[in-house]
């Protein structure tokens, strides 16, 4: 948690949750994230984009940007959802 945290606090990359504090909860911590509104990928693919191929391109185009982002910051993320 600590180490996700120190990754994500100077971080400005859209499509990145921000990181809002890490916080002492019970006997461990607690990652605060800021809210977004959005669902998973795997609803989206499962749904519009199987028919939709403009949809589908928009996201592939925003994840690639992201991950791109991520990694001029030397970041490589494991767990895409």
């Amino acid at each position: 948690m600590r180490h996700e945290y120190k990754i994500l606090l100077p971080l400005d990359i859209e499509g990145v949750v921000k990181s809002l504090a890490l916080e002492n909860y019970n006997n461990g911590l607690a990652l605060v994230l800021e809210y977004f509104d959005g669902e998973s990928l795997e609803k989206v693919i499962n749904s519009s984009l199987k028919t939709d191929l403009n949809h589908f391109l928009l996201i592939a185009i925003q994840l690639a940007d992201t991950l791109a982002a991520l990694h001029q910051n030397q970041i490589i993320h494991k767990d895409i959802k």
